[in-house]
């Protein structure tokens, strides 16, 4: 077993942790051997199954990410066509669009569709 300090300075045995032990193959009997190597393989099949479940759960989450990002893209490409045709009717009706007054116009309209 192989000894590490865990503090800089080492006043008892509890100040160390167990880092692994070294054994000699030959000195381990087959049937611990096999039994060794099948909690390893269980131990390895847990971690890849953990790192499917998370791979799977980060797929999905940029997969909803995507699908959000469109519905916002979507609903700003409406937004601003809304605010295009209103222009176009103040400019249809005469008003000069680079007003400040149709400027804050135009955000009162989008603060009131944004607060239903």
């Amino acid at each position: 077993m192989v000894l590490q300090p865990k503090i800089d300075k080492v006043w008892t045995i509890d100040d160390y942790k167990a880092t692994h032990i070294q054994m000699k193959l030959d000195e381990i009997s087959v049937v611990y051997k096999f039994d060794l190597h099948r909690k390893t393989s269980e131990i390895v099949c847990r971690d890849l199954m953990k790192a499917t479940a998370n791979m799977r759960k980060m797929g999905n989450l940029v997969k909803k990410g995507e699908r959000k990002k469109k519905h916002e893209k979507s609903a700003n490409k409406g937004e601003q066509l809304k605010i295009e045709s209103l222009k176009h009717k103040a400019i249809s009706i005469g008003v000069n669009v680079e007003d400040p007054q149709f400027v804050q116009y135009l955000l009162r309209e989008k603060k009131l569709r944004f607060m239903y």
